[in-house]
């Protein structure tokens, strides 16, 4: 059975999706209290249903509304394991990728933030549609932060994940 032919009635007859703590258990009898799925490599949960491997918070998704999200479903907290109901949220590829964290690579500890070695400054910078846009140049690294911060809300608004500016400059 593929994703798409997975149903909400069937789900509903597999399972139990439990709002507050996010969890899914069977319906059977026998396991009724064994909580279901495993995390993934990337950190999500993941269920098999009829040999089929899905994202549990897209389960989630369609254990709520009855319809599979038209795109991606986010996590608000960008904790790939919580899936709660109020921690999930229908969205497209740009609003997911505006509440992507900190890369592991980063070495500033700010989001669309870098140093400039060739001028001795901090750049700001917003990726849009896959390309680099710069935000300008600034003596100081949070200075920098607040204009990635300001960008990220224009562009990503409730999705937008911002740094935090409550380091020291």
């Amino acid at each position: 059975m593929k994703s798409c032919e997975l149903t909400s009635e069937r789900l509903h007859q597999l399972f139990v999706y439990d709002k507050i703590t996010g969890f899914f258990r069977r319906t059977d009898s026998e396991s009724s209290d064994h909580i279901t799925g495993t995390k993934n490599c990337a950190g999500y949960i993941v269920m098999s249903i009829d040999g089929v491997t899905h994202y549990a918070h897209r389960l989630a998704f369609l254990y709520v509304t009855g319809r599979w999200p038209e795109h991606h479903v986010d996590h608000k907290d960008r904790n790939g394991c919580n899936n709660q109901w109020k921690n999930l949220r229908e969205c497209d590829s740009r609003q997911n990728a505006g509440n992507s964290g900190i890369s592991r690579h980063n070495s500033t500890g700010f989001r669309g933030v870098s140093y400039d070695k060739s001028r001795s400054r901090w750049e700001a910078y917003i990726t849009k549609s896959g390309r680099k846009k710069s935000l300008g140049r600034f003596d100081k690294s949070t200075d920098a932060a607040k204009a990635y911060n300001s960008a990220a809300l224009e562009h990503f608004g409730q999705f937008a994940f911002l740094n935090d500016l409550g380091v020291a400059a």
